[in-house]
């Protein structure tokens, strides 16, 4: 990972460095989350319309994923294999140094592509 637990001293690397990850670290040492799980935790993004959004995405037989935003905050994307298992994530925050300490994003295992077209749902609407 490049940041803080890189050899890469902080004052080194340029403003908004990528910031890589494992599944793991995301997880922090516990279980990673399912689908399902991931989806009723987020559900209290629908309590404030306008101002924070969840959606879900499809890419029939490949992945799913669970994608969050919120105006001032940022915001995230959870991608689960078919059988509702974590494979990546991919997050975004409104401050640089919220990630490896000196970046707006950070990326934790690899992002699937979708060869096809992805169906997306709202779940706050």
């Amino acid at each position: 990972m490049v940041g803080p637990d890189s050899a890469e001293p902080l004052s080194k690397l340029p403003i908004n460095a990528p910031c890589t990850g494992t599944v793991a670290q995301y997880c922090g040492g516990t279980q990673c989350p399912t689908y399902e799980a991931a989806v009723a935790r987020r559900a209290a993004y629908c309590a404030h319309p306008g101002q924070q959004s969840l959606q879900t995405h499809q890419c029939a037989g490949l992945y799913r994923t669970v994608s969050w935003r919120d105006t001032a905050l940022g915001g995230g994307d959870e991608y689960f294999d078919d059988a509702g298992r974590l494979v990546a994530a991919s997050l975004v925050s409104d401050y640089g140094s919220q990630y490896c300490g000196r970046s707006f994003t950070q990326t934790l295992g690899t992002i699937p592509e979708c060869p096809g077209a992805v169906v997306s749902t709202s779940l706050c609407d």
